[in-house]
């Protein structure tokens, strides 16, 4: 009895056990498909983990959570676990006997879709389809086939889930949304049938409102589709919008949504590079390229590769994007994974930009048949080979190629369309050639008519256009408009001086678009490229100016043409500098708290970081991909962040964005001449073409000078060789004559023919162009020799006529004039070592620039000459860090850097100062350019005592872009730069005799002109070359530095008083030892 009594307890034990293990079960399977049926996958997967880990394998429940499970990591692209789940499938469907045969081939087709194997995946779905019809799979079929190119087996099996779906009256499924959108890309890019493509896209929108919540990975895939159509259809702004949704969307979601991520950043480049944001553009893509290559997904990294040379070619690097569409050319023949049409158009586009207009005839013609299948291309197709046959001297073809399809594009790119405006843009152009003016004119005026959503009716054609917002969608065709109409009015003036001034108000109003749509832009890089791209206006206001300017009898309006032709030539040098400057103010003006300006400066540097850390990383010969796919992700959210930042100030501070878009105003001739001191004269050079003008300004006068036509470009580029290789043996005098030649040349042309009207010996000089890379002082005024040994320390060199300094615009030379010079307490002097210990915890990048630097011992001995002429300290060696200098930069010294310097002639952003190596992950030793723009300068002067830290890269429309370009931008007063490689000694002679004379209080530009006549009395016949002396040149602020009253007396009393302590410990400890 007591034993039955037990039994019956264990028994009611285990029972109660298992209800409640079978409840909890249930529990869990019921939670894991309420949320597999929500499409919640990520939220599903936990409790069939739970259930599988608790149920029995004879569980029928436990199998179909197996197949749950794999189709839920399938979908999050989990495609990793996807092997060992099917395994676990596979070994219960071998052994249990329940029928799964619909999950197990649904399950087996999955598994090769995420290994690519797309024809077997179809087999099986369709197999699975004659068992359980259905909407996914339908939709899963038409979406493989696609990858494969199988366009017409796409379609059909798109068009069988939608009648599949009224049959079964589930016309709400979220997947046919998918499906409406792929069908509406088909229609618009394989069929041309825009209405049907527009028919499309409603109904996908109209059932992603009803299903928005249900699945918002698809959600997310069908706004990115619906962005790429209204893209094609001109309207720029809606698909930014659309591509930031799903990629906010995307963002968001849990599990690896890396694929459509990457698809998306490749759809948002395009937009970046239409609105010439070229380093955002690049980035994205750069980002999208490198996980498609790790993902060895070719389908979508020849999209991102053909992305690319897009922009590639919108930057003009027409040969690197033609390299690439090749390359996708050869893997079109393997593959056939691209549209042909597209990939001909982009080759003969090439071809066309650099000239090989046989090879461009020959792809343009080929992708004529197959372009007309595709109305997103044939605008540009038609645009673009009505452009070939104009330059090709067959107006009324190119005529004939725009009318044919004029029709067409505006039934269906209708209204305020960037396609529609792109296309009426090259319509006016061919017109124009075929000498039918006044329908040219027509033409444009439809144009700004569109733009301005107004109708000019009787309004005189050749009135501006009155835009008042600027339109940051439609900024290309804007401005291409503007100019067009303008080349138009002033091509119809011949000598009317009327239609000139129209003309030339057309022009002033495109360069002022030009000004707005850059001052948009945030990255320097990006506003001088787009600055370069749209130079032509500027030269053409100039030339314009300059025609009326000759044309014009009175004086006032000489004046103002003078004055216009001044300004338009200075917006074309350090243009982008002086507005950088100018936008810093302007926050300051506005309120802008310095918080929130160092958070945006602070970013600005990380993202050239990142750039300049990614370019290293791809120079090495492993380059480590995972940390550049990484940093690359980093990058695209940094350029983002920027963006939303601007956009939030300019939201926030209302005056700000006032201010900034107001378009600047520039001082007036007599204003600058009010501000220019007695003796000084002003001579602002502006090349174009072969010829050079001359601006002469000083208290007296104001004068336009232009010499006679030279080949001025020749002789300043043989002068720069001469100056920076001299050959001071071999053929010592034939060099030594042909120098003499040159120098005065370029002395009569550029000097002799403004010096009549000279007040005093005091020249600014404001070079265009080459004229950067040569140092005017060392120029002659004279070739007449008596010596009988040639000397070059006997030539009359204009250092002794004139104090020279150099200004890189008018604009920011006025704006240096402002900076305030702190009172000086003497001079911090830094002479790095270059010696490799290997200690140093730097990176690899860092030890291959280190590997170039050679010991530098002049420059320690120079740097010990500096602070003993003015007093001070060197920091040497271990001291002579980036870190150190950083910390000293706003302590009022004078600051001497005799070191190396490591320039970047491609992107000089990334030339550097080389200081001593030190073991600190942020300060490498190698202080770039963009680094020192972070900087803040409160300093009386900066001496760049370095090799070519005055030497860069010109940028059209921009002028030099060289190391000491941020200094000025941070605030330096006063700069002393280099034009080339100097040599030790000289150098230290010459800085020597410099601060010397900056001791005496001399100002700035005598004390450095004495210091090299001083040089030049005390050297031989061969250092006495220009080489040795003339690479220092001077800018900014030109007064004589002060320093603390009584501060060298105080240095001699210091040391005074430290030679007498020292004396008497001597004295006491000899005493001591008596």
């Amino acid at each position: 009895m007591k034993t039955f009594f037990k039994l019956v307890v264990l028994w009611l034990l285990v029972s109660c056990k298992l209800t409640k293990n079978t409840d909890e079960n249930k529990f869990f399977f019921q939670n894991a498909e309420l949320f597999f049926t929500q499409y919640q996958y990520s939220k599903a997967i936990p409790y069939y983990q739970l259930y599988i880990g608790s149920a029995d394998d004879s569980d029928s429940l436990k199998q179909l959570s197996y197949y749950r499970l794999f189709f839920c990591n399938y979908r999050l692209s989990r495609y990793k676990i996807l092997d060992s789940l099917y395994s676990q499938i596979k070994k219960l469907n071998s052994t249990q006997p329940y029928d799964f045969r619909y999950d197990f081939l649904r399950t087996q087709a999955y598994l090769l879709a995420s290994r690519k194997q797309y024809p077997d995946a179809i087999s099986l779905l369709r197999i699975a389809l004659q068992l359980s019809p259905n909407i996914p799979d339908y939709h899963s079929i038409a979406v493989f086939y696609y990858r494969i190119n199988r366009l017409d087996s796409a379609s059909y099996y798109f068009h069988s889930a939608i009648r599949y779906a009224r049959q079964t009256g589930d016309t709400f499924h979220f997947r046919l949304s998918s499906i409406y959108c792929c069908l509406a890309n088909d229609a618009y890019y394989y069929e041309g049938d825009m209405d049907k493509a527009s028919a499309y896209f409603d109904t996908a929108q109209w059932i992603m409102q009803h299903c928005a919540a249900v699945d918002s990975d698809y959600y997310a895939w069908n706004l990115h589709s619906l962005g790429v159509f209204m893209q094609s259809k001109g309207y720029i702004s809606r698909a930014a919008e659309l591509y930031e949704k799903a990629y906010q969307i995307y963002s968001q979601l849990p599990g690896d949504h890396e694929m459509s991520m990457s698809a998306l950043l490749s759809s948002q480049a395009t937009i970046d590079n239409y609105l010439k944001r070229y380093t955002l553009a690049l980035s994205k893509i750069d980002h999208a390229i490198q996980y498609f290559k790790d993902s060895h997904d070719i389908y979508y990294l020849t999209i991102a590769q053909m992305v690319k040379a897009d922009i590639l070619y919108n930057k003009g690097e027409y040969r690197q994007a033609l390299q690439t569409y090749l390359s996708l050319l050869n893997l079109y023949n393997s593959d056939q994974l691209l549209s042909q049409e597209v990939l001909y158009y982009s080759i003969g586009l090439c071809y066309m930009n650099i000239n090989n207009y046989d090879s461009a005839n020959y792809w343009l013609q080929r992708s004529i048949t197959l372009l007309s299948r595709r109305s997103a291309m044939l605008v540009n197709y038609c645009c673009v080979y009505s452009n070939f046959l104009l330059n090709a001297g067959k107006p009324f073809e190119a005529l004939s190629v725009l009318e044919k399809n004029y029709p067409y594009v505006r039934k269906n790119f209708g209204g305020k369309n960037q396609r529609l405006i792109f296309f009426l843009n090259h319509r006016a152009k061919v017109l124009e050639k075929l000498n039918k003016y006044h329908e040219s004119l027509a033409t444009y005026s439809q144009i700004f008519e569109l733009i301005t959503n107004s109708t000019s009716g009787t309004a005189d054609p050749f009135l501006v256009p009155h835009i008042e917002q600027p339109d940051f969608e439609l900024a290309n065709e804007i401005v291409e408009a503007m100019e067009g109409k303008a080349d138009l009015i002033s091509k119809m003036a011949g000598d009317n001086r009327t239609l000139l001034q129209s003309g030339l108000q057309h022009y002033l109003k495109a360069a002022e678009l030009v000004e707005s749509y850059r001052k948009n832009m945030r990255l320097e890089m990006d506003k001088i490229l787009y600055n370069e791209f749209n130079t032509r206006i500027s030269e053409k206001i100039f030339r314009l100016a300059i025609k009326l300017w000759q044309m014009s009898e009175s004086p006032n309006l000489k004046d103002y043409y003078f004055q216009l032709a001044f300004n338009i030539s200075n917006t074309l040098k350090a243009n982008v500098l002086t507005e950088n400057i100018v936008e810093n103010s302007l926050k300051q003006i506005a309120g802008i708290p310095d918080s929130v300006q160092s958070k945006e400066r602070i970013l600005m540097q990380d993202i050239l970081v990142l750039q300049n850390t990614i370019r290293d990383e791809y120079r090495q010969a492993n380059p480590n991909l995972s940390l550049i796919r990484n940093w690359q992700t980093l990058l695209v959210s940094n350029l983002k962040t920027l963006q939303e930042m601007e956009s939030s100030l300019e939201a926030a501070y209302p005056l700000y964005r006032e201010l900034k878009y107001q378009h600047r105003r520039t001082f007036t001739v007599k204003e600058l001449q009010a501000r220019l001191k007695h003796g000084e004269n002003l001579i602002s050079y502006h090349w174009q073409g072969k010829q050079i003008y001359l601006f002469l300004i000083n208290k007296e006068t104001a004068r336009l000078i232009q010499p006679a036509d030279t080949n001025l470009l020749q002789q300043v580029e043989q002068f720069r060789k001469k100056l920076t290789n001299p050959s001071l043996e071999k053929n010592y005098t034939e060099e030594f004559r042909e120098y003499m030649n040159l120098a005065f040349q370029l002395y009569q042309t550029l000097i002799a023919c403004a010096s009549p009207y000279f007040c005093g010996n005091r020249l600014i000089i404001v070079p265009d162009r080459q004229l950067n890379y040569i140092p005017f002082e060392a120029l002659i005024s004279d070739t007449v020799y008596r010596a009988p040994i040639p000397d070059y320390g006997l030539l009359p060199y204009l250092i002794y006529r004139y104090n020279i300094r150099y200004a890189y615009s008018v604009h920011l030379y006025d704006l240096q004039q402002r900076n305030i010079s702190p009172v000086a307490k003497g001079v911090w002097a830094f002479s790095p070592t270059y010696a490799w210990h290997g200690q140093e915890k730097t990176s690899k990048r860092s030890a291959i620039y280190r590997s170039q630097l050679a010991p530098l011992p002049g420059a320690l001995e120079e740097a010990r000459e500096v602070v003993s002429t003015i007093g001070g300290r060197v920091f040497k060696g271990k001291y002579a860090t980036e870190s150190q200098f950083k910390k000293h930069t706003r302590q009022g010294y004078i600051l001497h850097l005799a070191m190396h310097t490591l320039v970047d002639d491609e992107n000089p952003m990334y030339s550097k100062l080389a200081f001593t190596a030190e073991n600190d992950s942020l300060n490498d030793g190698l202080l770039n350019a963009f680094e020192i723009y972070n900087l803040r300068f409160s300093t009386p002067m900066v001496v760049l005592s370095a090799c070519n830290t005055g030497y860069g890269k010109m940028m059209q429309g921009e002028g030099l872009y060289s190391l000491a370009r941020g200094f000025i931008y941070a605030g330096c007063p006063t700069l002393l730069f280099t034009l080339w490689q100097i040599s030790d000694k000289p150098s230290k002679s010459l800085m020597q005799y410099f601060y010397q004379h900056i001791k005496m209080g001399e100002d700035i530009d005598h004390a450095l002109r004495n210091a090299k006549i001083q040089y030049l009395h005390a050297s031989n016949a061969s250092m006495a070359h220009p080489y040795f002396w003339a690479a220092y040149c001077m800018t900014g602020k030109n007064e004589s530095i002060q320093f603390f009253k009584g501060y060298h007396q105080r240095i001699w009393v210091s040391s005074l008083i430290i030679m007498s302590v020292c004396l008497l410990v001597l004295v006491i400890f000899y005493r001591y030892n008596d």
